[in-house]
């Protein structure tokens, strides 16, 4: 019996033995563990990014129904923007009955139609865009307005300033912008972009003209689906519906202060002001990250002159055509591309 239980005791302890780990089995379970972890690292990345990326994608096509809603409600007319005009010309107060000097832009007249009447019936349109009883409002963050890839800022400047000489107001960030087409904006001339070979680019062109945002004769220079202050309507997009971008999504940050690419956003970005709502196509698509476009200017790195195309997606951005439709483009589309999607009655019958 003894030699029995010595026997079973030392089958116990060479099985217990056999369960355990060395030490050098356990590095190796680790280091194994470490690179499936480094492995799929970058596809939960990929994943998120995917998501975000579709996520915006479905932002642009919502807004495209509010674009198409208010069309059709308004006998073919495209969503106007109400600027306030230094030339002392009042925009919008017969035909839309608004305020003499209130900036609003063309997505607020769209809010009725992305299911935000409340928040629309709480604006004050008698009084100007950037008063008091205006300010919350155009504070109000708009989820579908805000691309996931964009991280941080909320809110933004509704660049009141620069159409009706009131103070700064807050306005909470929005990342699309209503297209201009192909032009030298007003404030937002960035002198840093060069000239392309291929398409009209001189300041003052017939092709891309200048367009002082201050001025209401100056408006129908836009060459794009939308002005500053105004409205477009569908009989004036020439080019085709599917060919002439409406809305894109706008790089809101810095871009090269030197040497470094810097993605803090800046701070000009609201939805609510006709200007920060609107911008042109004449920078290259993500061309905030090229050194040469906005590192610099007169009045220093960081000019918020230089924005325009481009997102925080990799490679590209969402654009979305006049009939309603999204597509993603690449950054490396060539400057005749571009300006053919920029304008709309440019008398092109085919992307080149």
């Amino acid at each position: 019996m003894v030699s029995e239980r010595v026997i079973m005791s030392q089958t116990s302890t060479r099985a217990a033995v056999a369960r355990g780990f060395t030490l050098i089995e356990l590095l190796v379970v680790i280091a194994i563990i470490g690179v499936l972890v480094g492995l799929l690292l970058p596809a939960v990345q990929q994943a998120r990014e995917a998501a975000r990326r579709s996520g915006c994608s479905n932002n642009l096509k919502q807004l495209g129904l509010a674009v198409h809603n208010y069309i059709s409600a308004h006998d073919s007319e495209l969503p106007y923007s109400k600027d306030a005009m230094r030339d002392g010309t009042p925009t919008g107060v017969t035909k839309w009955n608004l305020s003499t000097n209130g900036s609003f832009s063309w997505i607020v007249a769209c809010l009725p139609f992305m299911e935000q009447t409340v928040l629309y019936d709480q604006i004050d349109f008698a009084a100007n865009g950037n008063a008091a009883p205006n300010n919350g409002i155009a504070n109000t963050i708009i989820s579908g307005l805000q691309c996931g890839s964009r991280s941080g800022q909320k809110n933004g400047r509704s660049c009141l300033t620069q159409n009706s000489g009131g103070p700064n107001t807050n306005s909470a960030r929005n990342d699309y912008v209503g297209s201009l087409g192909h032009v030298w904006g007003g404030w937002k001339d960035c002198a840093a972009v060069p000239e392309f070979a291929g398409i009209p680019s001189t300041r003052g062109s017939a092709g891309t003209p200048w367009v002082n945002q201050d001025s209401l004769a100056e408006q129908t220079k836009c060459n794009g689906a939308f002005q500053y202050a105004g409205e477009k309507y569908l009989t004036d997009v020439l080019d085709g519906t599917s060919k002439s971008i409406a809305v894109f999504e706008r790089s809101n940050y810095f871009g090269y202060r030197g040497s470094t690419l810097d993605r803090n956003p800046y701070d000009c970005s609201g939805w609510f002001g006709a200007v920060s709502a609107v911008d042109s196509l004449r920078m290259p698509l993500n061309g905030v990250m090229n050194p040469a476009y906005n590192n610099g200017q007169p009045t220093g790195n960081n000019d918020r002159r230089c924005q325009g195309w481009g997102s925080m997606h990799p490679g590209g951005a969402h654009a979305m055509m006049v009939d309603g439709s999204v597509a993603f483009y690449n950054e490396s589309m060539s400057h005749p591309v571009r300006y053919a999607l920029a304008t709309v009655a440019g008398g092109e019958t085919d992307t080149p």
